[in-house]
């Protein structure tokens, strides 16, 4: 009887020891990232873990996760170009996925000081580029043009596929775009679909953000992009009777 009580008591002290043998497992932490202003979701967000030096991007439906976690408390710090940042605390479980919803706030911009500028009749507000410009840059596309404009992101669905814009974390059908005073954006969907406008065939594009475009009407509340194409160069016309 001894015997088998010590047997007993060697087996639960090895079982003590080993390693693991709580049952440790990776959890998960997933979520979604929208705008507090408006609810609506926050694309391209990054949501980091700087204990880890891990990071995710949220998709389009304001989404993320991030797997293999080990069990404990962390600090998770998104942050986005135009919001404020945001730290939160998530306590991931052992084996289990955690739930976390971030509100963002649309960051304040401190104004110095306001400067105006007049434009000259006919010509619009915004950051042009001018068709020097676009030879240079070797863009294929109007969509390739008006990505380097300050506070425009294109989104592209494949390299090379359709190619929808948006101006300062704005949804693709909150900007308006003309191609030589005619409107580009799907009347469904409200989105405009910029490879569709070779960049050979384009004079200048001009990219006017926010208030700036309030004239052109309630589908430009985020801003519009005017596409002016080329005019073919010593067109000639002649009459005979």
């Amino acid at each position: 009887m001894r015997r088998n009580e010590g047997v007993l008591l060697v087996l639960a002290l090895l079982l003590a020891a080993a390693p693991g043998a709580h049952g440790q497992f990776p959890g998960e932490l997933a979520g979604r990232v929208t705008s507090a202003a408006t609810g609506e979701a926050v694309e391209a967000a990054i949501v980091e873990l700087p204990a880890i030096g891990r990071s995710v991007l949220s998709d389009a439906a304001g989404g993320f996760h991030l797997r293999g976690l080990e069990p404990g408390t962390y600090r998770v710090v998104v942050h986005r170009i135009g919001y404020e940042a945001r730290t939160e605390s998530a306590e991931v479980r052992n084996g289990q996925t955690v739930r976390l919803g971030v509100a963002l706030v649309p960051a304040t911009l401190q104004v110095q000081g306001v400067e105006v500028t007049l434009a000259r009749p006919g010509e619009a507000p915004g950051e042009r580029v001018g068709r020097e410009a676009i030879e240079r840059s070797g863009a294929r596309t109007a969509g390739d043009v008006v990505r380097r404009a300050p506070g425009v992101v294109l989104r592209e669905d494949v390299p090379g596929g359709r190619q929808t814009v948006s101006i300062r974390g704005s949804g693709a059908d909150a900007v308006l775009v003309l191609v030589d005073g005619v409107a580009l954006n799907d009347p469904v969907t409200g989105e405009a679909d910029l490879s569709t406008v070779p960049a050979h065939s384009i004079e200048s594009v001009t990219v006017v953000p926010g208030a700036q475009s309030a004239r052109y009407g309630p589908r430009a509340e985020a801003g519009v992009v005017l596409i002016e194409t080329r005019r073919a160069a010593g067109e000639l016309a002649a009459r005979a009777g």
